[in-house]
């Protein structure tokens, strides 16, 4: 018996019309989307301690990630605070930093502080970046002080949701980077930021960028710091 290969083409199904196509490829992304759709704020609030950030925390800027790092708490008590707790942290964060680094004792260092305690613009340098450094390599007195670097505490890694119903769709982790050992920080350069961001316009961010400076000059000992901003926040001690 011949074989009819017209007999055989007539039988395999007509191909799918454009539509049928397309229909095809979108029930193909769905469960895609639909993860993503699902992974994004779910990994946001993985990101920002467990909840989500308000408005202002998302816009704020500055250093709020690197602090999130170390007591995402303490980020959104320092939001919810409000104006007046978020300028005090921000000048007492100054103060704290010069005292950690030595500098209190130096003249323009102290005018500065003074500055940012009344409430008015800092002095010169302070305007400047490049002649804030300038002026601290230049002083003779500023003492030579180092500490082993801050280094966040470990939290476990990223988990995505359990999948849903309409499909099984991969999410990449990354995986956490080894550790490396800490290593010496010099405090002075590491405190001179902390004025000109105390002086800030905008309170959360003065606060949220001093005290990371503060942070990083204190080093490994910085949970003290976060114990005294903590307090003034109104959170328990850790």
């Amino acid at each position: 018996m011949e074989s009819d290969p017209h007999g055989h083409a007539r039988a395999l199904p007509p191909p799918p019309v454009p539509k049928e196509r397309a229909g095809t490829g979108r029930a193909a992304r769905e469960p895609r989307e639909h993860a993503a759709e699902v992974g994004r704020p779910h990994r946001e609030r993985w990101e920002w301690g467990g909840r989500p950030p308000s408005a202002a925390l998302r816009g704020v800027g500055g250093n709020v990630l690197g602090l999130l790092r170390f007591d995402p708490g303490l980020v959104h008590a320092l939001d919810a605070a409000g104006p007046g707790v978020q300028r005090r942290v921000a000048v007492r964060a100054a103060h704290r930093a010069c005292e950690a680094a030595g500098l209190t004792g130096l003249p323009w260092i102290a005018r500065a502080l003074t500055a940012l305690d009344a409430g008015r613009p800092l002095p010169p340098p302070f305007g400047d970046h490049d002649a804030m450094f300038a002026a601290l390599r230049a002083d003779p007195r500023v003492p030579d002080r180092s500490v082993l670097e801050a280094v966040p505490p470990e939290r476990p890694p990223y988990r995505p949701p359990e999948p849903g119903p309409r499909g099984r769709t991969a999410v990449t982790v990354q995986p956490a980077r080894l550790p490396r050992p800490p290593h010496l920080i010099s405090q002075p350069h590491y405190a001179l930021p902390a004025l000109p961001a105390a002086a800030g316009p905008h309170p959360l961010r003065a606060a949220l960028d001093a005290v990371w400076h503060a942070l990083n000059t204190e080093g490994e000992h910085y949970p003290r710091l976060l114990a005294e901003v903590r307090s003034a926040c109104g959170l328990p001690g850790r």
